[in-house]
């Protein structure tokens, strides 16, 4: 599996140098703010990834958590895996306090991945040009697995 760890301070150091040249006081701020911190998520596999980028989208962290809180309670008591994400399952995905529309991704996630068309070992093997491409064919919200480290 490739390395795509994302290092925030030679990221950091990097955008101070763009930013110097730009806007003193940008740069200021940002030395100032200190680098962003990305969660490593590897242990969540792709499954709970996605299903937590769609969750977070859009709305307060407050409510992401709230949303996601519940979102867990329906796992434990259904299976944490990609089975859950199914019609048959709308109304308890909508209990949550997800939207229709996130619902409806979160479906396309499921059958997705239980269809075998999105599997971490696969997307890991492939170049990054043709991962990009594959999950672009899967919507904006798969693309995020490229972007972001998992």
């Amino acid at each position: 599996m490739p390395d795509r760890t994302f290092d925030s301070d030679a990221t950091h150091a990097r955008f101070i140098k763009v930013a110097d040249g730009l806007s003193p006081k940008l740069a200021t701020d940002m030395r100032f703010i200190g680098p962003v911190a990305f969660p490593d998520r590897r242990d969540m596999g792709i499954f709970l990834f996605l299903a937590r980028t769609v969750i977070s989208q859009q709305i307060s962290t407050h409510a992401a958590a709230s949303i996601w809180g519940r979102f867990e309670a329906l796992m434990a008591e259904n299976g944490n895996d990609a089975f859950l994400l199914q019609p048959r399952n709308t109304e308890a995905l909508r209990a949550c306090g997800l939207s229709g529309n996130k619902v409806k991704t979160l479906i396309a996630i499921g059958d997705a991945m239980t269809g075998g068309h999105l599997s971490a070992e696969t997307l890991d093997a492939l170049p990054v040009p043709e991962r990009c491409e594959t999950l672009l064919s899967s919507g904006d919200t798969l693309l995020n697995y490229c972007i972001f480290p998992l």
